[in-house]
């Protein structure tokens, strides 16, 4: 005796390994809560936004600034905020299991241009 169930549907996601342990890495050294709350603390880098996404790799971080891409000030502090970002990830003693993973930096201007 078969009994009719009708349709089931199913929703299938897969995982990219790499990104996702590069994920658990990041997430166990603390070191983006870290350099976010150190971006956002300086108010000379005028961060407005800050986000990150592990999918696809490599990591993409972006950071937000209330400039105008055209801003004759907005390349300037691009790269100081650039160089800051890169320093910490390369000296800060909590990095040091990420600090050869790749990632990517996008500093974006008030208008969503891009400024790096």
């Amino acid at each position: 005796l078969t009994k009719e169930y009708g349709e089931f549907r199913f929703r299938i996601t897969s995982i990219d390994m790499a990104a996702r342990e590069q994920e658990l890495r990041w997430e166990k050294s603390g070191i983006l809560s870290i350099l976010f709350g150190g971006l956002q603390e300086n108010k000379a880098f005028k961060v407005t936004g800050l986000s990150y996404s592990f999918h696809p790799l490599p990591l993409q971080i972006k950071v937000k600034i209330s400039l105008n891409s055209t801003d004759s000030e907005a390349k300037q502090l691009a790269e100081e905020i650039e160089n800051e970002i890169n320093g910490f990830i390369q000296t800060h003693e909590k990095a040091a299991e990420v600090r050869n993973d790749p990632y990517e930096l996008t500093i974006l201007g008030k208008d969503k241009k891009k400024i790096n």
